[in-house]
């Protein structure tokens, strides 16, 4: 989410929440499963919801005015992307580079496939290295199925009545239950073996954003108490580890509570300082989502060779690196990502004098 989002506040506080959720679930390669991590993958659905309201918001009106068409759109979309997503995948790369380099290639045997597996990330194509769609950083798989989403919203924007977006929702619940059932869960899409819950999980999630964004009248409702205790709702729903009860649960939050809590973020937005903390955990959602995988394996390097893998308190560790990443995360923000995407856009022609930001992906 760009810094001051219109009013969407409470969102970019969800989001960055989100974002932290994901990088403690894979945490766990490196430390016992703990707090904040066991139901963390399905902050991807609420990345979803929330990016269908933001994209509607920021979009319809330039698509229905002509200023947008299908490529311009998706171009720009790219450029959104693109500058911290290209950092994680050379940072991904680099630390291939170095396991082989000493011999420790895993699914790459040569940096010639190395090469290829960089330059094909880098066009947000999959591959079959290994077990997952995207090796080099895993969870690209999600930005993958975020740019289809985008493109089949505007493609068909003009045919996306409130009556088409209502069918796509409904069997993309349909699918949501099935693929649940299934997989007995619901955080699945980053592995080939799974890969058919991604384009399932984005058309329900993302298009229940659209529709909620052109349903739910605005309100101008602001309350600092209301921000924490979403917050606070979030924390603990990410925490929660349901035991046999998880393919319920998963359903229950992406079914009914995450769409509640983007009602919600219609209708009420977050003042004072809660609305400061909630925009910068915003602006580092995306950056903290695309970089937690690399600086997650340099900080298990730093901790295997230092002799204390298995007796570190790794928790503790992560309470520490997490604001170390938001941090540098938000320098990247400032002085790299924003201002190559600006050259970007304006290379391309496609500034625009509108008030209301590109939003973040994911």
């Amino acid at each position: 989410m760009a810094r001051g989002t219109d009013g969407f506040t409470l969102i970019d506080g969800m989001r960055g929440l989100a974002a932290i959720a994901v990088a403690s679930l894979h945490w766990q390669a490196i430390s016992a499963p703990w707090f904040f991590a066991a139901s963390g993958g399905l902050a991807v659905d609420l990345f979803f919801l929330l990016s269908g309201i933001v994209i509607a918001h920021a979009y319809d009106g330039r698509i229905a005015s002509g200023e947008l068409n299908v490529a311009r759109f998706m171009l720009t979309r790219i450029i959104r992307f693109w500058p911290l997503y290209a950092l994680g995948t050379v940072l991904g790369g680099a630390a291939v580079f170095v396991a082989i380099a000493t011999g420790r290639g895993g699914y790459y045997h040569s940096y010639g496939e190395l090469l290829s597996a960089v330059v094909l990330t880098l066009m947000f194509i999959p591959q079959g290295w290994g077990g997952k769609l995207f090796e080099l950083n895993s969870p690209f798989w999600s930005l993958l199925w975020e740019l289809v989403a985008n493109f089949i919203f505007v493609l068909f924007w003009h045919r996306l009545s409130a009556r088409v977006i209502a069918a796509i929702v409904a069997i993309g619940a349909v699918g949501v239950v099935a693929i649940t059932l299934i997989h007995g869960q619901l955080s699945a899409g980053s592995l080939w073996q799974t890969a058919e819950a991604g384009p399932i999980r984005v058309m329900f999630s993302f298009f229940l954003g659209v529709a909620i964004y052109r349903t739910v009248p605005r309100a101008r409702a602001r309350s600092q108490l209301i921000g924490l205790a979403c917050a606070a709702v979030l924390i603990g729903l990410f925490a929660l580890s349901p035991g046999k009860w998880t393919a319920l649960y998963h359903l229950l939050c992406v079914l009914v509570i995450f769409p509640a809590a983007g009602v919600l973020a219609m209708r009420v937005d977050v003042d004072g300082a809660t609305a400061w903390v909630f925009q910068k955990l915003g602006d580092a959602s995306y950056g903290v989502y695309v970089l937690h995988m690399p600086a997650l394996i340099a900080v298990s390097w730093i901790v295997s060779h230092a002799g204390r893998a298995g007796t570190f308190p790794l928790p503790v560790l992560f309470l520490v690196c997490c604001p170390l990443l938001v941090g540098a995360v938000l320098l990247l923000d400032r002085w790299f990502d924003r201002p190559l995407r600006k050259r970007m856009m304006d290379r391309f022609g496609l500034r625009t004098r509108r008030s209301v930001p590109d939003p973040e992906p994911i």
